[in-house]
């Protein structure tokens, strides 16, 4: 029985080890009391589970920080509702005691696994674990460990319900005579003490969490607005001057600086006046200042960013046109280098808005009831998202009232009668020999126009636009071999764009239709099975060896601006029995099902025939029983039989269960009790099965017949090493270290005498 737990323990370490090494991509020290002291890895982990669970990292080697960092996780722990009596604190690092660590880190992994779309565990093999043994004095420490820790969660109190607290008050004042009312209500009132001072500790350590993260949220409220300002004036000094000195050139028209920027000179005024508002308000900020009337300023929103809103579409077409000229191209480009193009500069306006709303609602997460700004913020978030929602509607409504321009509403089709009267995509001034004229481009025609007519009409997809040799201010128009027309521009740009424009246009067409004939066409098997081995590699994940875990993380943090949060939480929790590397079935003498909440035992562990018995030393399958009481590790749940047992009765036999549960052993007549509902011993082809002392296991109600072959001073020695230690509250080992007259008292207590 001791090797069998020693071996799931190990399992257990192994696929913890591996699971946390494929989330973050770096090899860790096997000796997690070490390499997750400092409780940089644990956060770490639990930030790329959800950005929300823990608001900051400390990067220090400084024994206070390392212990902020796991008061951290254990506050985390305690919301995913890892058992108090499983949670870890950092003497337990200190200390050494990996047993503790382990199932700490094990369960809180697996309520996250139920919660979040996080990696399940990998599999790991018991032949595996074999042949990684560790050494002979550390299977001695991790033996006494488990020992101590089975022993702490069997002495442990468990959490009952009011139904269970009455059950057992009632037969402790109807059987023990001995009952002392006063003494008992000493002790009520002690442990309400006791629990008054835990809620206010957990109260506090959550106000703590709360304060962290609220000042986490305002200076990122600060620093994201101080970035905007910036760059609103970084794009206007990079962008504006060149674009004016080609409208003075003759080659840009001459609103396409209005077109573009707007009013973005004004948004740019209004942000900054705000911005240091803001930097006022949340200057030597404490946890209980109130601050978030600042956002009042938003009212002002409404008149400075709706006319830019408005023709925000209007800009982003005319950029795109003249990014379709060269020379402007060129010159935005080289302005540009490493930085923001024109796009991004203009789209933050439009971004800004929206983000006021965010952070303001996760402010309004992360600040308790009780607070100066508490109802505040609940009117500036009302007050944000009103002014945004007006925003937004007039441009649509303005996007809507747009109506395109179509190309035979504008010119006369001359003496084309056939013409598609389509929406004009662009159009430009050009000169045809001294005759000026107006190059207008739709999605399937060029024309060219004079005088409000259309004088030519060509199909794109038979058109070459080509820039002429003999001068460098023109391009021609060809058709087959004959070249159609021959077209003026300037010295600057020939053609203003118009020969990219049409390029464009043929290979956005043409990719049109190829998609669609692609997406007719069969997937071939060739081509499934490229994906899927494309997939499978993609899904790899390298694990460097030869990095320090801590400076890597904390590198990858400042990187990603401590955004690290990679997986989405469920629609719907999964349950224990959706678990797919938990879940162990065993039947019972009742023909009930124990289904293990954490088990360190994944399904590969269970052999084909179902049958949980060892078969030789070196299988990887072994008989496993599971105790009513809660082991180390696993915490069993009653299931009846009937699976159309109503609401009531399920909740009458969780009740009795808790009850045997609260009892924690102890030779007592509810023990025995206990211990005769178990009924007889299980039987395999004619053979019982042995204890650890290699006895033949009876059930207590078969040895309290006294079977033949049994001498009197050996019955207890016949029972199941779960029984003996629900009996005793001791393992065969430590019976056998009590004194001689102890021994004996027991066992004539137990009636096994």
């Amino acid at each position: 029985m001791d090797d069998e737990l020693l071996l799931g323990f190990l399992q257990k370490k192994m696929m913890l080890v591996r699971w946390i090494e494929s989330m973050v991509g770096v090899g860790i020290d096997p000796d997690l009391c070490k390499s997750l002291k400092s409780g940089t890895v644990l956060c770490f982990v639990t930030k790329m589970i959800d950005d929300d669970l823990i608001p900051f990292i400390h990067d220090s080697k400084h024994t206070y920080k390392q212990i902020e960092n796991l008061n951290m996780f254990i506050q985390v722990c305690k919301e995913m509702h890892v058992p108090l009596l499983r949670q870890i604190i950092y003497d337990d690092f200190v200390q050494g005691n990996i047993v503790k660590v382990v199932e700490c880190i094990f369960l809180f992994v697996t309520e996250c696994f139920k919660q979040y779309d996080i990696k399940p565990f990998p599999e790991v093999k018991i032949s595996e674990v074999k042949s990684n043994m560790p050494s002979a004095e550390e299977i001695n420490v991790i033996q006494e460990q488990l020992k101590l820790s089975q022993k702490f969660v069997l002495a442990g109190k468990v959490r009952v319900s009011d139904e269970v607290f009455r059950r057992t008050l009632t037969y402790l004042m109807s059987t023990n005579k001995e009952f002392n009312m006063e003494d008992f209500e000493k002790t009520i009132s002690k442990a309400q003490a006791y629990f008054r001072r835990f809620f206010a500790k957990n109260e506090m350590n959550a106000l703590k969490k709360k304060s962290a993260f609220r000042l986490k949220v305002t200076q990122e409220m600060v620093k994201t607005e101080e970035d905007y300002v910036r760059y609103l004036r970084e794009g206007m000094d990079k962008y504006v001057h060149i674009i004016e000195n080609y409208v003075k050139r003759g080659v840009l028209k001459t609103d396409t600086v209005e077109v573009i920027f707007s009013d973005l000179e004004k948004i740019y005024a209004f942000n900054k006046g705000f911005c240091e508002s803001l930097k006022k308000a949340t200057k030597d900020l404490a946890p209980n200042t109130a601050w978030i009337s600042v956002y009042k300023q938003i009212e002002g929103v409404k008149e400075v960013y709706t006319i830019y809103m408005n023709n925000y579409s209007l800009s982003l077409k005319r950029v795109e046109e003249i990014m379709c000229i060269d020379c402007v191209k060129d010159a935005l480009d080289e302005e540009k280098q490493n930085g923001k193009d024109v796009s991004s500069y203009l789209i933050m306006p439009v971004q800004r808005l929206p983000r006021y709303v965010l952070l303001l609602n996760e402010l309004l997460k992360r600040t308790w009831e009780t607070h100066p700004d508490y109802a505040l913020l609940k009117e500036m978030i009302t007050l944000v998202k009103t002014v945004t929602t007006e925003i937004n509607e007039n441009k649509t409504k303005a996007d809507n009232a747009r109506k395109p321009v179509n190309v035979l509403d504008k010119y006369k089709h001359g003496k084309f009668t056939d013409l598609v009267n389509e929406e004009i995509y662009y159009e430009c001034d050009l000169k045809h020999k001294t005759t000026k004229v107006v190059l207008i481009m739709t999605n399937t025609y060029l024309y060219i126009a004079t005088n409000d007519v259309i004088k030519y009409a060509f199909p794109m997809n038979r058109i070459v636009l080509l820039p002429c040799n003999s001068r460098k201010d023109a391009f021609k128009i060809r058709v087959g071999k004959k070249t159609k027309v021959k077209l003026i521009g300037c010295k600057l740009s020939r053609d203003f764009g118009v020969i990219k424009m049409v390029e464009g246009i043929l290979r956005k067409n043409n990719a049109q239709e190829m998609n669609k004939m692609v997406a007719s066409l069969p997937i071939t098997a060739e081509e499934t099975r490229k994906n899927e081995i494309k997939n499978k590699s993609e899904a790899d994940v390298f694990i460097q060896r030869d990095v320090d875990v801590e400076t890597e993380l904390m590198k990858r943090l400042k990187d990603n601006n401590s955004k690290i949060g990679v997986y989405n939480r469920r629609d719907t929790p999964l349950t224990n029995d959706q678990l797919p590397f938990v879940t162990v079935i065993v039947k019972g003498p009742a023909q009930q099902k124990l289904v293990s909440r954490a088990s360190c035992i994944p399904e590969s562990f269970e052999d084909s025939d179902k049958k949980c018995v060892k078969k030789d030393r070196n299988s990887d399958v072994f008989s496993l029983t599971i105790s009513s009481k809660p082991s180390l590790s696993s915490t069993p749940v009653v299931t009846t039989s009937t699976p159309q047992a109503n609401k009531k009765e399920r909740k009458a036999s969780v009740a009795d269960s808790t009850l045997k549960l609260s009892k924690n052993g102890g030779n007592n007549d509810l023990t025995r009790t206990m211990l005769r509902q178990k009924g007889p011993a299980e039987i395999i082809d004619g053979h019982r099965l042995k204890n650890t002392l290699g006895m033949d296991i009876y059930s207590f109600t078969e040895l309290e017949k006294h079977p033949d072959g049994i001498d009197k001073d050996d019955l207890v020695f016949h029972l199941s090493d779960e029984d003996f230690v629900e009996l005793f509250d001791a393992d065969f080992k430590m019976f056998k270290e009590w004194k001689s007259w102890r021994q004996q008292s027991e066992k004539q207590k137990s009636g096994l005498w």
